[in-house]
């Protein structure tokens, strides 16, 4: 892990050993990945939830309103790709 990444997050691994401190290094990026969040925006949303106000850069509130307003912008997408379906 590199020092000073805002998106490298320890995390408890699932393993099938169940081995008590087993830990990964996750980035927010691969968590996108995992769940396959292709949608610009919502990946957008994504990073601004889970990095609220960590980052240096903006508050937490801002952070929180600004995926909310990237949802909006998905869920408008969302609208016109099943009015473009009929």
């Amino acid at each position: 892990m590199s020092s000073g990444n805002k998106y490298h997050r320890r995390i408890r691994g699932l393993s099938q050993y169940k081995q008590q401190d087993q830990q990964v290094v996750v980035d927010v990026y691969s968590v996108l990945t995992a769940f396959d969040v292709t949608h610009p925006a919502l990946a957008h949303a994504a990073k601004k939830i889970l990095c609220a106000g960590l980052r240096n850069k903006a508050s937490k509130l801002q952070d929180l309103t600004e995926a909310v307003d990237a949802i909006n912008r998905a869920i408008e997408d969302c609208k016109m790709e099943k009015g473009n379906e009929s």
